[in-house]
């Protein structure tokens, strides 16, 4: 959403320029909410007013966006507690995880009853009884289904719940495994601190919920859709590196932590990694034709871009990544 400071009354501009003249990061939604000038802000579009909300879905028009941004606005100015956020976000997570599963077992045209395996995949919200129990007293799986959450991992999270998922299907070829990765990002948003981690995390990270479907060898596949092949999947420790990302646990949330040390772990380490990799599979890095990642800022992108000689960057947050080839 843009912010387009012109649009809104030089009183409310002056008096929020001068209560943020220390901030270095500007969010643009965030900073559009801050003005109050509701009128304004719907005005930046370029058309009509409409936002998706991972919870109320689809907004659009002015009289819905009005509405949307007073409760933001209200949420926004309020302090709250670790409880009240994770509150909501137990809420909020097993309504999205039942959704997400529910869509992916019906494009592989499965019932929750086919399901052998739920992988559930997290780190923004905590739950005991964990999320996948949750989902499962309103879905109708068996009685006798497995379950495997894991939190913890971040941005790594859903590859990681991706290569688990892997795991069990090989450990039992006549099993179909459901993997949900979800993440409620907002809710870690720490009303009151302009740090800049804290609003480059605003900005970056965001709300939703995926889920797949992944089946053993034995499994005939049920959908109209052709199945991906996982191949094969790599994790990798670096030492001293625990505290490039994670969470500070405070008594209002969860506060993100970065290190500007990530673009040059990207240099120094993924290279090589990749390559030892594509090695035990029989593949060179030359051999690779696509690349995504799923990295943090355009640094980091670079810092990709210049470790693995990819081509077609772009200036923007999700670029096509291809490596340079030729054509007989």
């Amino acid at each position: 959403m843009p912010w387009v400071s012109e649009l809104f009354t030089a009183p409310v501009v002056a008096r929020y320029e001068d209560e943020h003249r220390e901030e270095r990061v500007i969010v643009p939604y965030y900073a559009g909410l801050l003005t109050g000038e509701t009128d304004a802000l719907a005005g930046s579009f370029r058309g009509e007013p409409e936002v998706h909300d991972p919870t109320r879905g689809r907004i659009k028009g002015a009289a819905a966006f009005t509405a949307y941004v007073k409760d933001m606005n209200e949420w926004f100015g309020e302090r709250h507690t670790f409880a009240e956020r994770n509150a909501l976000y137990v809420e909020t997570a097993v309504k999205l995880g039942c959704e997400a599963a529910t869509r992916a077992l019906e494009r592989a045209q499965l019932t929750p009853r086919d399901v052998d395996h739920v992988v559930f995949v997290s780190s923004t919200g905590l739950s005991t009884p964990s999320i996948d129990a949750l989902i499962a007293n309103r879905i109708d799986f068996r009685s006798n289904v497995r379950r495997t959450p894991i939190w913890g991992l971040g941005c790594a999270g859903g590859a990681a719940g991706l290569s688990r998922a892997r795991d069990f299907a090989l450990a039992d070829p006549n099993s179909r495994v459901l993997l949900v990765a979800l993440e409620l990002c907002t809710l870690t948003f720490l009303n009151g601190d302009i740090s800049k981690r804290n609003l480059v995390a605003a900005s970056l990270f965001g709300d939703g919920a995926a889920a797949v479907v992944v089946a053993g060898a034995n499994v005939k596949s049920s959908g109209n859709h052709r199945p991906l092949a996982l191949r094969a999947s790599q994790s990798t420790l670096w030492p001293d590196t625990v505290d490039v990302m994670g969470w500070e646990l405070e008594q209002a949330g969860l506060r993100v932590v970065f290190s500007r040390s990530i673009p040059h772990i990207v240099m120094e380490h993924v290279p090589a990694n990749l390559e030892t990799f594509l090695s035990s599979q029989g593949l060179a890095l030359g051999d690779v034709r696509h690349v995504i990642a799923h990295p943090g800022g355009i640094k980091v992108l670079r810092a990709y871009k210049d470790a693995l000689e990819l081509t077609g960057l772009a200036d923007r947050s999700s670029p096509p990544w291809h490596r340079p080839t030729t054509t007989p």
